[in-house]
């Protein structure tokens, strides 16, 4: 039980902490191409609430993709919310950041078990590359977990 994340079909994609499978996602190399995708957040635990939740992009390549004058230009960008950012808007974005969800899921009153909270994650791959599917980006969940009173 606990927090989950969920495709945009609402379809379960981890357990509480780690995603048990990296986000799959496909490129075209030649010109370069970003691929974005809308996630959720949700607790399945009705005797917990959480604060502080945080989501962190792990880029399981190892490599840094943005950092310095010759960086790669592959990036992933993480944005809250139910409106996909506007291309400007994602250019704000600094690469790698986690995010953190404006508010509690749930309180010491009442645990919210059936609210979604939405993430796009988007994942750029520079132009000169092969055609591609990236699957080395996984998503963890961090969270100060809280028993209902």
């Amino acid at each position: 039980m606990g927090l989950k994340l969920y495709n945009e079909d609402k379809i379960l994609l981890s357990e509480e902490g780690m995603m048990s499978n990296p986000l799959r996602t496909h490129h075209d190399g030649k010109d370069g191409s970003a691929d974005t995708k809308l996630i959720y957040i949700r607790n399945n635990d009705p005797v917990l609430y959480y604060e502080e939740v945080t989501l962190i992009p792990i880029d399981n390549a190892g490599y840094d993709d943005t950092i310095g004058e010759y960086g790669t230009g592959f990036n992933v960008k993480l944005s809250y919310g139910m409106i996909e950012p506007l291309p400007h808007e994602w250019n704000l974005i600094n690469s790698g950041n986690s995010i953190t969800v404006p508010t509690d899921i749930g309180s010491s009153s009442l645990a919210n078990t059936t609210t979604y909270y939405p993430v796009w994650i988007r994942i750029n791959i520079p132009g000169n590359t092969r055609v591609q599917d990236k699957s080395d980006i996984s998503l963890r969940l961090q969270a100060i977990k809280r028993p209902i009173s």
